[in-house]
């Protein structure tokens, strides 16, 4: 396993970001990593202690998600996840939730924050799950987030074989537009988060 720990020890923590998973996401051309998928056991908690070693304010938020198909079967799958931003790579803290043992699986005995996939953005989730199944990477779950016109996409690709890492494929869409998400959004939220006192958003 790779933990988040032993990342934030290099000098340059986007250059050791983007060397994970190599050199078979250099190979499929996947591009920078966008995103670390994270999971923890508690995700306030451990924001709360990211934040203190210098990672910007996380947006927090819970509820279940708008469609949950793992191996070809649909599931009502429900967790907590926060979001922040570090030198210029995305974090995503996520609790095990309820619905699938997808994260759960993963978790550490000793409660250390585990690096459980890469994510990269693209115009098209299916195009490119489709892609990396050609390569002998299958469809582990596909799913989508939805909140009001505001929909993120995006597919889990079974390459722990390949690279030793799921990796993911995920869109960020607005009233059916690709848009990328700002850099410094979820931070601001965060930081409104931390100011009202409400640390956690209910999508239900």
């Amino acid at each position: 396993m790779v933990y988040l720990e032993d990342l934030l020890l290099h000098d340059d923590f986007a250059r050791a970001v983007d060397a994970l998973g190599h050199p078979f996401v250099q190979e499929m051309k996947l591009g920078p990593v966008h995103q670390l998928g994270l999971i923890v056991p508690d995700a306030e908690a451990a924001s709360r202690r990211l934040e203190q070693k210098g990672v910007k304010p996380f947006f927090l938020a819970s509820g279940p998600v708008d469609m949950w198909t793992e191996n070809g079967k649909d599931r009502n799958f429900s967790g907590k996840l926060g979001s922040s931003l570090y030198q210029g790579k995305e974090l995503e803290l996520l609790e095990p939730g309820e619905g699938s043992d997808f994260y759960r699986r993963a978790l550490d005995p000793k409660g250390r924050i585990v690096v459980h996939h890469l994510a990269f953005l693209v115009p098209d989730v299916d195009e490119a799950a489709e892609r990396l199944t050609a390569s002998g990477c299958p469809l582990w779950v596909r799913g989508r987030i939805k909140k009001g016109p505001y929909k993120i996409e995006f597919a889990y690709m079974d390459a722990l074989g390949q690279c030793g890492f799921v990796l993911e494929f995920m869109s960020h869409r607005l009233l059916g537009r690709p848009v990328k998400p700002p850099a410094g959004l979820y931070a601001f939220l965060g930081k409104v988060q931390k100011k009202t006192g409400k640390r956690s958003l209910d999508i239900t």
